[in-house]
């Protein structure tokens, strides 16, 4: 046999590998890491990505110990990267929402001595 050639995996393995990588391309897409293959665009929604990457986390949880260990892997790193994304994509989406508050632009305390 070749070396390219893994015998231990067999087609659920292949297959589990093959759904994790494609969840994972879809919430980068989500997450707006990747555009949108239809539009060629670039988009958020964090709604659609926390729940993708919910689902990638029940697929963890529900085959650990019954996949093979190259591909639980996969779904382990592939659920921490898209949860770090997915908690940048949520800070900035807060920064563009709030308006800017910085410490030298704070309102400056009423005459009595206590903020507005």
């Amino acid at each position: 046999m070749s070396e390219t050639t893994t015998p231990e995996f067999d087609k659920h393995d292949q297959s589990l590998m093959m759904l994790v990588l494609n969840l994972q391309t879809g919430t980068l897409v989500q997450l707006g890491k990747l555009a949108d293959p239809q539009t060629g665009q670039l988009r958020r929604d964090l709604e659609g990505a926390r729940l993708s990457i919910d689902l990638l986390d029940m697929l963890k949880a529900k085959t650990k110990g019954n996949a093979h260990s190259e591909v639980a892997g996969l779904l382990s790193r592939a659920v921490m990267d898209l949860k770090l994304n997915y908690m940048d994509e949520l800070k900035k989406e807060r920064q563009e929402a709030a308006p800017d508050t910085a410490p030298d632009t704070a309102p400056e305390p009423d005459e009595g001595g206590s903020p507005s």
